[in-house]
């Protein structure tokens, strides 16, 4: 009698190896995906807090900078370390040295994610 050679996998070898696969694909699902949103969220904190740090050093420069009638996008502000990630309304610094700067705008990135800044203090809301 010839002996069949057996080479490959069994039907339930297979289907066993892609629940396992799918299995690993759910919990992995569950705990990247909300870190990865968690972390575009704290990114844009960041860029909006260094978008009022360089917003208050141009008006600094030069008080006729973001004012009221002369609205400040994010390149007159950030200059070459501009982020393309990142999109802004109009930033105004209102304020003097002596009584200190207070900038107010909004900054949504690229999943529109907003930042809301007013006086100074940096609000996210992240998209649903």
């Amino acid at each position: 009698m010839k002996k069949l050679n057996k080479k490959g996998f069994t039907l339930v070898e297979l289907l066993a190896v892609i629940v396992i696969l799918a299995l690993l694909l759910v919990v992995v699902g569950n705990t990247a995906l909300p870190a990865m949103k968690n972390a575009k969220v704290k990114s844009l904190e960041t860029y909006s807090s260094r978008v009022i740090e360089q917003a208050k050093a141009l008006k600094m420069s030069d008080d006729t900078k973001c004012t009221a009638a002369a609205k400040c996008s994010l390149s007159d502000i950030m200059g070459s370390d501009v982020s393309d990630k990142y999109t802004s309304t109009d930033i105004v610094v209102t304020g003097s040295i002596t009584q200190g700067y207070k900038v107010s705008g909004t900054v949504t990135d690229k999943d529109n994610n907003t930042a809301t800044i007013a006086d100074n203090v940096v609000t996210v809301t992240a998209a649903s």
